[in-house]
C-alpha cells in the first residue's frame, strides 16, 4: 500500500474484528513495526482482553510523529463511519471511547493527526438501530467525566501523566471540577474535548519513552495548539478562561519558557495573534511563566524584533498579576507600533499614560482609551491638566461622551462649554444637565415619572448654560427626561427662543414624538407643542419634510388621536411615508380623516402627487371640507390622476356629489367625476348617472362605464345605448367599414379564427381593435355586446388562448391589452395558466409577474384571487414582489369594500355551486353534482340515478350547454381538493390562533359557501356570548343545521363569537366523546382537531419571551426538515457559508412571525445529519409595523399550547 491513508482505509474496510487484525497484522510486517514481539498482544488488547505490554506501547509511541497529517480531512470521515459500522457492533455505548483509545494506540505507525478526534469520534448514527442523539451526548459526557477522574487520581494507565502534571505543580483534577459542573455536553464540545484527550493520551503514551529532551514535548504541544485554544470559549467558562489550558500543559510550558523554541516561533511565523506561538504566549498564559523575574522578560522582550512584540498578546491573568511585566511589554509595543493591547494600572503605569497621551494621534481609539483610563485613576484637578494640555483645544480629539462623568467642579464643566473640541462640549453639557437633578428616593427607578428634583443651585447655571450654548444644549434634549422631571419646559423654553432655525427643526421633532405622552396622562408636551407651533409652524412643516419617513408613522397615528391644532400637520407628515395606492393602518386612516375635515387647507397645501396618496384614506366629510381643492385636482390632465380620484367619487353618496356641487364644475373635473359615478355601488346613484349620461364632458370610456352602471340596476337603457338592440348583421357592417388597429394583425391566427367564427373575420378583427385601443382598464361595452353573440365557452376559449399567447411573450409588453378578456370571461383554466407562468418570473420578471397577479384578481369569481392569496402566503417571493402582491390584494379588497382581512377570509371559489349542488343544464336534462362526505363527487340524474362523473352526451342536448356542463365539471373536479387542501391549512392556522367569528360571519364562512360547509361540519365549534363566557359547542350538519354532541338543534345568539373548539377547553370525557361522535358519521377533521395535544405551560416558561423546552435536542436533518414542513415553517435566510440557521412560520396574513433557530446546516442536504435544535420565538406586527417580539404569557392560550407541542415532538423524537 502505497501511502498512510491507504493503509487506514484498507483497515477501515475490514468489515470485522478477525479481518481487521490480520490487515493490521499486515501493514505492521510492511512497516517493520513489532516483527520481535507477540502480535497476539495486539488482538487481546483490541479485544479488551488484556492489557498492551509496554514493549508494544513504547515500539508505537515511538512511531507517533508530532504533527503527522496523512489521514486526508476531507476523506477521514467516510472512512471512519465505514469503520465504526463495524466496529462498534454490539460493544455497549460507554466503552466506544476506549475502542477509540485503542486505536489511537494502534494507529500510530500511520498517523498521529490531530483529525483522529473531530473525525474519528464515535458517533451515533455510525451504528445500525437508532441511538437518540440526547442518550449518546449523555454517555459520553459520563465517559468523558470518568476518564477525567482516571486522570484527577492517577488511575490505571493515567498514572504516569497524572505524575507528571504534579511535578510540574499543575492541578489533575481541574478538569474532572470543569466537568462536573456542566451537566450536558452538545455534539461540538464533545468534539473539542476529544482533541484534548487525543492530545493527553499521546502524552500518555510519550512518557513510556523515558526521559526525552525539552523540544520532543514542545514539539506535540505545538501540533495541538490549534487545536486546544478554542476549549474555554466551547465549554463556555467562566472567570479566568486560560488558566484552564495553561494547567493541562502546564509541564510543557515550563520548558518552553526557558527555551529559545518561542523566541524562533514567534519569529518564523505571521507577526498575529493567532499564530500559535502567540497563542501559547497569550491563551495558554506562557506569559505567567516568562514574567518574573522582570530583569530577565524585559531582556526576552528586548532581544525580539519591534514587529514580533508589537503582535503579542497578553491575558488578564498576566495584566493583572503582573502589572510591571505587563507595563514593560506594553511600553515596547507602543514603541514598535504605537498601539497599547492591555492596560495595567498602577502609579507607574499610569504616569506612563499622562506622559504618552500627547504622542497619540487625538482622533484614535488609543487616545480614547487612555483620556478613559486616566480619568479613572487620577484626581479631578490632574485629570483636568490632561484635558486642558491634549483635549481641550484640539478639534480633532476624540473623547467618550462619559469622559467627565467623575468631574464636580460645575464652573469648570462651563468653561469647557466654550473649548474648541466638539466632543468635550457634548460631554460636559451631559454632565451639567446630571449634576442639575437629584434622585427624590435614593435606589428609585430613575426612569419613572417625577422620579428627579432640581438641584437649585446647579439647575440655575445648567439654565443660564443653555441660553448661552443652546445648539449643544439642543442635541442633548431627551423627552423623557420631562417625564421623569430630569429636564424642565422653562429650560426648553429658554433652548426654543434661543434656538436656530436647524435647531427649532430638531426640537419640533422631538415634540412630536412626545404625544404619545398624553395617553400616559401626561399632556404637558401636547401642549407646550401646540403654542411652539402657533409661533413658528415652519420649524415643523421643515422637521416633516428631512425627516426620514419611516419615523414619521408613529406621529400620524399620534396626531389623530389628539384634539390640537397641531392635526393640521396630519396631511403634511401622512404623505411622507404612505406609498402610492398603499392602504395603512386603521389608526393612520383615522387621523387623516380627522386632520383633513377640520383643516381642509392642509390638504390643499399640499402638491399634487402628494394629494393622490390622500385620496383613498378619504372619506365623506373630507371631500366635502376639501371640495375645492379636489375640484381642482380632478381637473389636472395627467392620468395618475383619473383613477384614485375615480375610486373616490365611486366612495361618495348621490347626496354627497349633490350638496357639494361637483356636477357644476368645468368639463375636465366633470369627466372623472361622472366616471366615478359610474363605478359607484350606491344606491340611488342610478337616477344621477342617467340625468346626466348626455353631459358633454362624457367620453366613450365613461359613456360605456355609465351604461354598465345603469344596467346593473335594471334601470331602461332604450334610447340611451346606441348598440343596445344591434343584431349580429348590424354589428358586421359597422366593422366592414372599420379601420382596424395594427397590433390586431399581430395576434390574428388561425385558432383566434375559429374562436370567433360566430362573429365572421371582420367583427371578430373588430372587436379585438376596439380592444387594443381601449385606453382605459377593462373589458369595452362595445367588445362585451360583440362577444355577447359568441357561445359561451368559445368566450372562455378566446380568454384563454390570448393569456397563452400573452404568457409566451414574456419580455413582451406590447400584447397587454388582451388580457381585459378575462374580466368577463376568464375561467379556472386561465387561473392555472397565469399562476404557473408567476412562480416562473417571480426572481427574473417581476414586472410581468405582478401584472399576472393583478389580472388574477380581475378573473370572475374569487378563484384568481384565492390563488394570488396562496402565492402571497407561500409563493418564497422576494420581499419586494411580496409587497407588490399584497398592494394588489389590498386594492381588490378596497374596490369590493372591505379591508384585507375580511376580503382574505371570503377568498374560497365555489366553481358554481350551490348549498343543493352544482347544477348542469345540457338542454334536454339537468345534472346535479354533490359533494360526498369523503370529498369525492357524485353526478345525480333527474331520475334520481348517481354516477362518479358527467355521463357521455345524449341525443337532444344543446351542443352549446354541453361543452359549457363539461367545463363546469371539469373545473370543479381537478381544483375541488387541492382548494379544500388550502382551505384546511388556513383553518389550522385560526385553530392554533384560536381566531373568532361573529355568529352571522361565521355562518356565511362555513355554513353557506358550499365548498367550506363541506369543511365545517368536520370540525367541533365553540360559542361564547357577548361577555366571553362559553355557551355551547356544535357542529354543523350536511343541511347546515347546528347540532351539538346529542345530536339535539343548537341556537346561536346573535351576538355570539364562534371559534375552532381546541382541546385546551374540553375534559378528556367531552374529548373523547366529540372524536367518536364525528366516528360514528364517518367525519374526519381537516385540521386534526383531536390529535392535537394540550401542553400546559409552566410559570417559568409564560414568563419568558422564548420556549426552550427543546432546546439543546438533537436530531437528524430529515427529521426536523419533515416535520418543520408539515408544521408549516419555512427555511430562514442562508448565512455565511451557505448554512441555514433558522425556520420561520407565519399566521395570520404574516401579522405572527415564529422563529425557530437551530445549528446551521448546509444547504445541501444530508439526511443523517445531526441538528442541534434552538429556541422557539415568536414576533407581532401591526399592518404597517415591525415584528415586536411577544412574551410567552400574552401569546394566544392555543398558540402557546401549539408551539409547546412542537417542543414535545421535538423531545419525543429525539428519545425515540
Amino acid at each position: 500500500m502505497s501511502s498512510n491513508f491507504d493503509v487506514i482505509l484498507h483497515l477501515a474496510e475490514a468489515h470485522g474484528h478477525d479481518e481487521f487484525l490480520r490487515r493490521l497484522e499486515q501493514a505492521y510486517r510492511e512497516r517493520g513495526v513489532g516483527q520481535d514481539l507477540d502480535y497476539a498482544c495486539i488482538e487481546g488488547y483490541w479485544r479488551g482482553e488484556a492489557a498492551l505490554p509496554e514493549a508494544w506501547r513504547q515500539r508505537l509511541a515511538r512511531e507517533m510523529i508530532p504533527g503527522q497529517r496523512q489521514a486526508q480531512y476531507f476523506s477521514t470521515s467516510a472512512v471512519s463511519s465505514v469503520f465504526y459500522g463495524w466496529a462498534l457492533g454490539d460493544l455497549p455505548l460507554p466503552d466506544w471511547l476506549v475502542c477509540w483509545e485503542r486505536l489511537v494506540v494502534l494507529l500510530a505507525p500511520f498517523t498521529s493527526d490531530c483529525y483522529l478526534a473531530s473525525n474519528w469520534m464515535p458517533r451515533a448514527h455510525y451504528v445500525d438501530g437508532k441511538i437518540p442523539a440526547r442518550e449518546w451526548e449523555g454517555v459520553m459526557r459520563d465517559a468523558m467525566l470518568a476518564w477525567a477522574g482516571a486522570l484527577a487520581t492517577g488511575e490505571g494507565e493515567w498514572s504516569g501523566l497524572h505524575r507528571w502534571l504534579l511535578d510540574a505543580q499543575a492541578d489533575p483534577g481541574w478538569l474532572q471540577r470543569v466537568l462536573a459542573g456542566i451537566p450536558k455536553l452538545s455534539s461540538s464540545q464533545l468534539d473539542i474535548l476529544l482533541n484534548l484527550r487525543l492530545y493527553l493520551t499521546i502524552v500518555r503514551e510519550q512518557l513510556l519513552l523515558g526521559e526525552q529532551g525539552p523540544d520532543h514535548w514542545i514539539d506535540w504541544l505545538y501540533s495541538f495548539v490549534s487545536r486546544l485554544d478554542d476549549l474555554p470559549y466551547r465549554l463556555n467558562l467562566r472567570g479566568d478562561m486560560y488558566a484552564f489550558c495553561h494547567n493541562l500543559a502546564l509541564p510543557t510550558l515550563r520548558l518552553l519558557s526557558v527555551s529559545p523554541r518561542l523566541a524562533e516561533g514567534l519569529l518564523s511565523e505571521d507577526h498575529n495573534r493567532k499564530s500559535a506561538s502567540n497563542t501559547l504566549f497569550s491563551m495558554f498564559d506562557l506569559s505567567v511563566l516568562m514574567a518574573e523575574p522582570l530583569p530577565a522578560f524585559v531582556a526576552w522582550l528586548d532581544s525580539l524584533p519591534g514587529q514580533v512584540v508589537g503582535g503579542l498578546r497578553s491575558s488578564e491573568r498576566f495584566v493583572t498579576g503582573f502589572p510591571a511585566a505587563s507595563l514593560a511589554l506594553e511600553q515596547r509595543r507602543f514603541a514598535a507600533k504605537g498601539e497599547i493591547y492591555c492596560f495595567p494600572i498602577s502609579p507607574e503605569s499610569v504616569g506612563w499614560y499622562r506622559q504618552i497621551i500627547g504622542r497619540v494621534p487625538s482622533g484614535d481609539r488609543l487616545f480614547e482609551r487612555l483620556c478613559e483610563v486616566l480619568r479613572d485613576h487620577l484626581a479631578e484637578e490632574q485629570f483636568h491638566e490632561v484635558i486642558a494640555s491634549v483635549v481641550a483645544n484640539d478639534e480633532r480629539a476624540w473623547v467618550h461622551w462619559d469622559i467627565l462623568s467623575r468631574a464636580l467642579d460645575t464652573g469648570r464643566l462651563y468653561a469647557y462649554l466654550g473649548a474648541a473640541n466638539d466632543s468635550l462640549r457634548h460631554a460636559a453639557v451631559r454632565r451639567l444637565m446630571k449634576l442639575a437633578v437629584t434622585l427624590r428616593q435614593p435606589g428609585a427607578d430613575p426612569k419613572a415619572r417625577d422620579a428627579w428634583q432640581a438641584e437649585p443651585e446647579n439647575r440655575q447655571l445648567l439654565e443660564r448654560a443653555s441660553q448661552a450654548y443652546p445648539h449643544l444644549f439642543i442635541s442633548a434634549l431627551f423627552v423623557h427626561d420631562l417625564w421623569s422631571g430630569a429636564d424642565s419646559f422653562e429650560r426648553w423654553a429658554i433652548l426654543w427662543r434661543a434656538a436656530s432655525p436647524d435647531d427649532r427643526q430638531r426640537m419640533a421633532g422631538l415634540l412630536l414624538g412626545s404625544l404619545h405622552y398624553a395617553q400616559r396622562g401626561f399632556d404637558e408636551p401636547v401642549r407646550f407643542a401646540e403654542s411652539r407651533y402657533a409661533e413658528a409652524p415652519e420649524a415643523f412643516q421643515q422637521y416633516i419634510a428631512k425627516e426620514h419617513p419611516y419615523n414619521l408613522s408613529d406621529i400620524a397615528a399620534l396626531l389623530g388621536a389628539i384634539d390640537s391644532p397641531l392635526q393640521a400637520l396630519t396631511a403634511a407628515v401622512a404623505v411622507r411615508f404612505i406609498k402610492p395606492s398603499q392602504r395603512p393602518g386603521k389608526a393612520i386612516f383615522k387621523a387623516v380623516r380627522r386632520g383633513l375635515s377640520a383643516y381642509p387647507g392642509s390638504f390643499s397645501a399640499l402638491e399634487q402627487k402628494e394629494q393622490l396618496r390622500l385620496l383613498p384614506l378619504m372619506d365623506e366629510a373630507c371631500v366635502e371640507a376639501c371640495r375645492d381643492a379636489l375640484v381642482q385636482l380632478l381637473g389636472s390632465s395627467s392620468k395618475p390622476v383619473r383613477v384614485p380620484a375615480a375610486a373616490l367619487i365611486a366612495r361618495c353618496s348621490p347626496e354627497l356629489i349633490e350638496r357639494c356641487a361637483l356636477l357644476d364644475t368645468p368639463p375636465k373635473p366633470r369627466k372623472t367625476i361622472l366616471t366615478g359615478m359610474a363605478l359607484s355601488r350606491a344606491s340611488g346613484m342610478a337616477g344621477l348617472i342617467a340625468r346626466h349620461l348626455d353631459d358633454k364632458a362624457h367620453d366613450d370610456y365613461s359613456r360605456s362605464l355609465s351604461l354598465d352602471a345603469l344596467e346593473r340596476t335594471r334601470y331602461p337603457l332604450q334610447g340611451l345605448d346606441p348598440w343596445l338592440d344591434l343584431d349580429l348583421a348590424a354589428l358586421q357592417a359597422i366593422a366592414r367599414d372599420a379601420t382596424i388597429a395594427p397590433a390586431v394583425d399581430l395576434y390574428w391566427d388561425d385558432r383566434v379564427a375559429q374562436l370567433t367564427e360566430a362573429l365572421g373575420e371582420a367583427l371578430g378583427r373588430y372587436a379585438l381593435s376596439l380592444l387594443a385601443e381601449s385606453g382605459e382598464g377593462g373589458l369595452p361595452r362595445r367588445v362585451r355586446q360583440i362577444t355577447r353573440l359568441m357561445p359561451a365557452g368559445r368566450c372562455s376559449d378566446l380568454a384563454l388562448h390570448a393569456v397563452e399567447f400573452w404568457i409566451l411573450r414574456e419580455d413582451s409588453t406590447e400584447f397587454d391589452w388582451l388580457l381585459p378578456l378575462l374580466d368577463l370571461y376568464g375561467d379556472e383554466r386561465a387561473v392555472n395558466a397565469l399562476v404557473k407562468a408567476i412562480k416562473g418570473w417571480k426572481k427574473q420578471r417581476k414586472a410581468k409577474a405582478a401584472l399576472g397577479l393583478r389580472t388574477l384578481c380581475r378573473i370572475p369569481g374569487v378563484y384568481g384571487a384565492s390563488q394570488v392569496r396562496e402565492l402571497w402566503e407561500n409563493g418564497k417571493f422576494a420581499e419586494a414582489l411580496k409587497d407588490t402582491t399584497r398592494q394588489i390584494l389590498v386594492e381588490a379588497a378596497q374596490q369590493q369594500d372591505m379591508d384585507l382581512d375580511e376580503f382574505l377570509e371570503l377568498l374560497v371559489p365555489d366553481f358554481g355551486m350551490q348549498r343543493d349542488g352544482l347544477r348542469l343544464d345540457v338542454g334536454s336534462t339537468v345534472y346535479t353534482v354533490r359533494i360526498a362526505a369523503d370529498l369525492s363527487l357524485a353526478v345525480v340524474a333527474e331520475n334520481g340515478k348517481a354516477g362518479k362523473s358527467l355521463p357521455k352526451a345524449k341525443a337532444g342536448e344543446d351542443p352549446a350547454k354541453r361543452d359549457l356542463a363539461e367545463a363546469q365539471f371539469k373545473a370543479l373536479s381537478k381544483n375541488l381538493k387541492p382548494v379544500l387542501k388550502q382551505q384546511g391549512k388556513r383553518l389550522v392556522g385560526h385553530f392554533q390562533l384560536g381566531t373568532s367569528w361573529t355568529a352571522q360571519t361565521w355562518r356565511r364562512l362555513f355554513v353557506e359557501q358550499p365548498l367550506m360547509s363541506c369543511i365545517g361540519q368536520a370540525v367541533v365549534w365553540a360559542a361564547e356570548d357577548a361577555d366571553g363566557q362559553p355557551l355551547v359547542r356544535f357542529r354543523p350538519d350536511a343541511t347546515g343545521v347546528l347540532i351539538g354532541l346529542d345530536d339535539a338543534p343548537v341556537e346561536l345568539p346573535a351576538d355570539a363569537q364562534v371559534h375552532i373548539a381546541h382541546p385546551l377547553e374540553l375534559d378528556v370525557a367531552e374529548r373523547e366523546a366529540w372524536a367518536q361522535h364525528m366516528a360514528d358519521y364517518e367525519l374526519t377533521s381537516p385540521i386534526g382537531q383531536w390529535e392535537a395535544a394540550v401542553c400546559p405551560p409552566t410559570e417559568q416558561e409564560l414568563g419568558a419571551e422564548q420556549i426552550d423546552r427543546a432546546k439543546g435536542v438533537n436530531v437528524t436533518r430529515a427529521q426536523i426538515g419533515g416535520l418543520l414542513d408539515r408544521w408549516g415553517y419555512t427555511k430562514g435566510h442562508t448565512g455565511d457559508g451557505a448554512m441555514i440557521d433558522d425556520h420561520y412560520a407565519y399566521l395570520d396574513n404574516q401579522r405572527w412571525m415564529i422563529c425557530l433557530d437551530h445549528d446551521g446546516f448546509s444547504v445541501i442536504f444530508e439526511a443523517e445529519e445531526s441538528v442541534e435544535v434552538g429556541s422557539f420565538t415568536v414576533s407581532r406586527k401591526d399592518d404597517d409595523g415591525p415584528y415586536v417580539p411577544q412574551r410567552l404569557k400574552d401569546l394566544p392560550p392555543t398558540l402557546l399550547n401549539t408551539l409547546l407541542a412542537q417542543a414535545e415532538t421535538l423531545l419525543r423524537l429525539e428519545s425515540a
